[in-house]
């Protein structure tokens, strides 16, 4: 693959990237009218609009830059594993499917998820903290439409239209996804406490009607307190939600397995005591601390990382 003039090419491949819609020429599918994709790994349909075969769109490396690959989360921790467990069980229904993901900032909850629709080709969504129902309903069509068609388009409209044409898209990426034995299309909306605060719950029922209509299986992602917000929200609603997957305070056992499957640098007793005590809990200060030990051992080529290389370069878990 190459760059020229601001366009992706895969020369001797038959696949072109240059402006965003598919078509076939000499035997070869072409896009034009987009660029190369950033955010999205995506595998064109097999029927429809773009019926035929058509090549699997690369992640770009802006998509790595993002977190996809972070450390902490090659290592199954007992809330990775028992996320794993949910998200197998949902894949196995032909029903819809609503997940509630919730625990404390920093147990690894949206890197989860983040590595899970890289490697499967799923979906993600973050809410933004101002939000409005028709906005969501946007992000969620465009997105859908890329994984459909492998081009990105500006979605226009009210709410309800741009709900009914994603329920049609995504009991569509479902039909293709059957036929080439891949899972079903699972969406992943994270800080759904972001619709919480709002208090319109509009974001929320919109993902309720993808799962009723579309036989969707989505996961919300959100703080400690999400499910008792939903609960006292409306008993109907609380009903509809297939598993509850609480991501715990990461135990000793787990944090040191973190350390040890990922750390580049060998460590003393010591530095793993210390890296926990200031951790809080959190995966995300644990990965901090592990780069810096890194980085600091790279600089100075050190073999091992210890109390003694702590205090002399002045290393500081904060």
């Amino acid at each position: 693959m190459r760059m020229e003039n601001g366009e992706w090419r895969i020369e001797n491949g038959e696949l072109r990237i240059e402006n965003g819609e598919w078509r076939m020429e000499s035997g070869e599918w072409r896009m034009e009218n987009g660029n190369h994709p950033v955010f999205f790994e995506a595998t064109p349909p097999q029927r429809g609009i773009n019926a035929g075969k058509m090549p699997t769109i690369p992640v770009s490396k802006k998509n790595k830059d993002k977190g996809v690959e972070m450390k902490s989360v090659l290592y199954s921790t007992q809330n990775v594993k028992k996320a794993q467990n949910v998200l197998k069980d949902v894949c196995r229904t032909k029903s819809g499917d609503l997940v509630v993901l919730y625990g404390y900032t920093g147990t690894g909850k949206s890197q989860y998820a983040k590595k899970n629709f890289a490697q499967k080709d799923w979906g993600y969504y973050r809410i933004q903290s101002v939000e409005s129902g028709r906005s969501f309903a946007m992000e969620i069509y465009q997105r859908l439409h890329y994984l459909y068609t492998g081009s990105h388009i500006h979605a226009s409209g009210h709410a309800s239209t741009l709900v009914k044409k994603s329920i049609d898209l995504w009991q569509e990426i479902n039909y293709i996804r059957a036929n080439q034995g891949q899972l079903p299309l699972v969406f992943f909306v994270d800080e759904v406490n972001n619709a919480i605060k709002r208090r319109t719950w509009d974001i929320l029922e919109i993902m309720r009607d993808f799962r009723d209509t579309a036989e969707a299986k989505i996961v919300l992602i959100g703080e400690e307190n999400t499910r008792a917000k939903i609960e006292k929200y409306d008993s109907h609603y609380s009903g509809r939600v297939t598993n509850w997957c609480n991501f715990e305070i990461p135990s000793q056992e787990d944090i040191v397995g973190v350390i040890t499957s990922s750390m580049e640098v060998e460590a003393t007793p010591g530095v793993y005591k210390m890296m926990i005590a200031k951790m809080g809990g959190s995966l995300h200060a644990l990965e901090r601390y592990i780069k810096l030990c890194e980085s600091v051992a790279n600089q100075y080529n050190l073999a091992l990382m210890d109390i003694e290389s702590i205090k002399k370069y002045k290393i500081e878990f904060r």
